[in-house]
């Protein structure tokens, strides 16, 4: 997408698919992220605590467990900083309109290339 788009019109975040391969061959920790982060585990433990669905607190409890402690198969929490860090820049962008629009258009122009 990357190359169709531009790299200066498109946001880009987490690992590789070789970094990806890269921590599984290693063992990928999940749990790791989680203690490390302090972001990252105080939203998982207000996920899994139910402060946002208190009518239900224990309705995330499988998920955020999925992602902590039973392997997190996608690797969502090494993606995590990542994420937090481009989501950043994105909102940076935001606030300069024109600049914005450009880049969108540009993005949005550019991906018809995906459309054949």
């Amino acid at each position: 997408m990357q190359e169709h788009v531009g790299e200066e019109n498109i946001f880009i975040f987490g690992n590789t698919a070789e970094e990806v391969e890269t921590l599984r061959r290693q063992g990928y920790k999940p749990r790791d992220y989680y203690e490390k982060d302090e972001e990252l585990h105080q939203v998982l433990t207000q996920i899994g605590s139910g402060v946002f669905n208190p009518e239900e607190p224990g309705r995330y409890r499988d998920l955020v467990d999925s992602l902590i402690n039973f392997g997190d198969h996608y690797q969502v929490l090494a993606d995590y900083r990542s994420y937090v860090d481009c989501q950043d820049k994105v909102d940076e962008l935001y606030r300069c309109p024109e600049e914005w629009t450009t880049k969108t258009m540009l993005n949005i122009a550019n991906m018809g290339y995906f459309s054949l």
